[in-house]
């Protein structure tokens, strides 16, 4: 869970708080509940990661669930950005089972949770690559990630190829 969601067993019912305006919003208990807090806590801690989702559960339904929780590990400091032997990165599981490993391999990204070797997660785009929320939480802070414009040395949001200060050639990862 994120840490601006509690839970208040009294009241059965989660609290998010905005960790910059201080508002506290309420969802009731349960599944839905829990999901709609969820969304919430993102959109409070990163509304850039929020509205990447959000685009991307609107283009691809199939995702929505793991990409929420993909969202929830990549805002919990689960992923651990690596670079070497196409291990792109270690993202701590959110059940007993340690590290999964996220590489780059034949064109495509493969994890090796049991979601991702069983078959279990969706292929998505004209490359049918198949995502599960580790390979989508690394995606996610990628994407997120800022670099300095080789040019004129100013931060740039990694997305984006042509920097927005000097109109200058951003570099890849």
């Amino acid at each position: 869970m994120l840490s601006n969601v509690t839970y208040q067993r009294d009241e059965r019912q989660y609290q998010v708080m905005d960790p910059e305006s201080g508002v506290t919003e309420t969802f009731p208990s349960g599944n839905q509940g829990r999901r709609d807090a969820m969304r919430c806590a993102v959109q409070f801690k990163s509304p850039r990661l929020y509205r990447i989702v959000t685009e991307l559960v609107q283009r691809y339904p199939l995702l929505e669930s793991r990409a929420w929780r993909a969202a929830e590990l990549a805002l919990n400091g689960a992923v651990k950005p690596m670079d070497g032997d196409g291990v792109l990165a270690a993202v701590t599981g959110s059940d007993e089972y340690g590290d999964y490993l996220v590489r780059s391999r034949n064109g495509l990204i493969q994890c090796d949770c049991l979601d991702y070797a069983d078959g279990n997660a969706p292929y998505i785009g004209p490359t049918a690559q198949r995502f599960c929320k580790h390979i989508l939480a690394t995606q996610f802070v990628r994407r997120l990630a800022v670099r300095i414009c080789g040019s004129c040395s100013r931060p740039v949001d990694a997305d984006l190829f042509t920097c927005p200060h000097c109109d200058g050639a951003v570099t890849p990862y």
